[in-house]
């Protein structure tokens, strides 16, 4: 009889550590696998048109990436060879083993969908044909099942771990169709006592309907690992989310700030007890109002239920949106990238995915908040 997935799973670990190894260790011989640059990303003709301050200091910082050239850096090839000439560097591009301060993947989720690059005309739908890396890199099928995509996962996971900060922490984006395996894949790799948070973002939208035979799927897995025991992290969200905006908006000021005079009157003034009984338990002080207003202005700590973060759809409002049938929503990106990157440190997604790290991370880059980016956009 065949073996069951677990009685497999500790020889896919095996087998992934040594074809990480043997990457490893070709990294020091003079085979080394370089990276060769074929264009420079220069602003877009819309932004020097319209904003030319945003255009002068998107020029600054490419400039900066010309005289460090392994930052901001959009990378087309097998994510598996990417990060082995990231972690060799060259005479020209210092390693980056050990300095990559946050990683956020957001893989295949094994569902067995194919993701394809369709393009609407009028009157037809053209499927432009994928090249050899795009059919494994957006086609979210394995021969071999559950099994392979493990067999696939691990040797990357172990190659992101080197490249990883010692303040550094990973976000590995899941769902229901192979997240639990990949936990425990995790745990070998990173090791249990690093596993720090597995975030549950509350999508909103219909959700995946089976009536007859489930409750509305209506989450992703997010799984978060440091390097370390001791990573950045900044637990301040920096937003306030929409449903403080919904209860408070009407006693807030262009800042967000709570106007408790109003408050005290209203209708409200009860939420403002159990604030204040928040703020008691989480400080172990009595607060004032400046205080509690803080703590509404800037979101509160986080938590690990995210449920005021949207999923991205094609709509009007939605002007972001560019038609990845898996696309994750800026907000996403920005709350994880403040929380989990410190100033001046660097970003790598290793699999991009319709971009949405690298284009957050830029609007960071521009606002001063995050300088250089790593992103692979293929594997």
């Amino acid at each position: 009889m065949a073996k069951s997935l677990l009685e497999q799973l500790p020889e896919i670990v095996a087998n992934g550590r040594k074809e990480a190894e043997r990457i490893l260790q070709s990294i020091e011989g003079r085979h080394r696998i370089n990276l060769q640059t074929r264009e420079w990303v220069l602003p877009a003709k819309d932004s020097t048109e319209q904003d030319w301050i945003t255009s002068n200091t998107r020029q600054g910082h490419l400039q900066d990436a010309a005289d460090a050239a392994w930052t901001n850096r959009l990378i087309y090839g097998d994510n598996l060879l990417a990060m082995a000439a990231l972690l060799a560097g060259d005479e020209q591009t210092p390693s980056l083993r050990g300095k990559v301060d946050l990683i956020y993947i957001d893989p295949p989720f094994d569902s067995k969908a194919d993701y394809r690059t369709k393009v609407t005309l009028p009157g037809m739908e053209l499927e432009q044909k994928p090249t050899v890396i795009e059919q494994f890199a957006y086609s979210d099928t394995w021969s071999d099942g559950t099994a392979s995509y493990l067999v696939m996962i691990i040797p990357r996971l172990i190659l992101m771990r080197e490249l990883l900060s010692d303040s550094g922490s990973i976000y590995v984006h899941l769902d229901w169709h192979v997240g639990h395996y990949v936990k425990i894949v995790m745990d070998e790799v990173f090791g249990k006592d690093q596993f720090r948070n597995e975030i549950v973002w509350t999508y909103g939208g219909k959700g995946l309907v089976n009536a007859k035979s489930n409750y509305v799927r209506n989450y992703a897995h997010i799984y978060m690992y440091s390097k370390n025991t001791a990573p950045y992290l900044n637990l301040r969200s920096g937003l306030v989310s929409e449903s403080v905006l919904k209860r408070f908006g009407k006693y807030m000021n262009e800042n967000h700030q709570i106007t408790f005079e109003a408050l005290r009157n209203s209708n409200d003034a009860l939420e403002l007890q159990k604030a204040t009984e928040a703020f008691i338990s989480r400080n172990g002080s009595f607060p004032n109002d400046a205080d509690i207003a803080r703590d509404y202005s800037k979101g509160g700590l986080l938590k690990d239920i995210w449920d005021d973060i949207a999923i991205v759809r094609e709509n009007e409002i939605y002007d972001e949106y560019v038609g990845y049938a898996t696309q994750k929503p800026e907000k996403l990106l920005d709350r994880i990238i403040q929380a989990s990157c410190p100033e001046n440190g660097l970003v790598a997604d290793f699999f991009g995915g319709s971009g949405t790290t690298a284009a957050v991370s830029e609007k960071l880059v521009v606002a001063g908040s995050l300088p250089t980016l790593a992103n692979q956009p293929a594997w």
